[in-house]
């Protein structure tokens, strides 16, 4: 189910890029080329407009929904991302994923018109701008919802016992404004 919450998100962030490059490898000075063993570049410190799960899924929620879960922040491509990949003992686990970008609000009628025509989705009444849940059963549910005071797209894969609208409604209200 991560995948599929990983393919909203895609379909979500369509046409948004990152200015990020890639440095190249520095040598060590006098080295000889094929004798320096290359050390592990030091993982950068996150920006402070990087998404983070703490900026997107609150203690508060955390504690609410999914109390004593283990919750991973995923590393993303862009700094507008994040993905919380929640292990809380159930088959498919959880997932918080949201982008915050002006090219992800924009696409969000392309978006949920693709997926009515692709999906059995039912489109989710009073939750942001929109929202949409694609039922899976036992499995859990899929929530693509698109934030009413933010650039923001969430994706949230969540069990069948959680209540869908309240969920995503609680999500969203927690989510930074533009």
């Amino acid at each position: 189910m991560p995948k599929l919450a990983t393919l909203f998100l895609i379909l979500a962030a369509a046409g948004c890029s990152s200015d990020k490059k890639d440095a190249p490898a520095a040598t060590p000075s006098g080295a000889k080329a094929g004798t320096a063993k290359p050390s592990a570049p030091k993982p950068a410190a996150p920006s402070a407009k990087q998404l983070t799960c703490d900026k997107i899924f609150s203690q508060a929620l955390r504690d609410a929904y999914f109390k004593d879960a283990k919750i991973t922040d995923q590393p993303q491509p862009t700094e507008f991302s994040a993905q919380c990949d929640i292990a809380d003992g159930s088959p498919a686990g959880a997932v918080v994923a949201a982008s915050c970008h002006e090219n992800v609000a924009a696409a969000m009628t392309p978006t949920i018109e693709g997926m009515k025509k692709n999906m059995d989705i039912t489109e989710l009444e009073g939750v942001g701008k929109g929202a949409i849940v694609v039922e899976m059963g036992a499995a859990g549910k899929v929530i693509s919802a698109w934030d009413d005071d933010s650039d923001c797209h969430v994706t949230l894969t969540i069990p069948a016992a959680i209540d869908a609208v309240k969920f995503a409604k609680d999500v969203l209200a927690g989510l930074p404004v533009k």
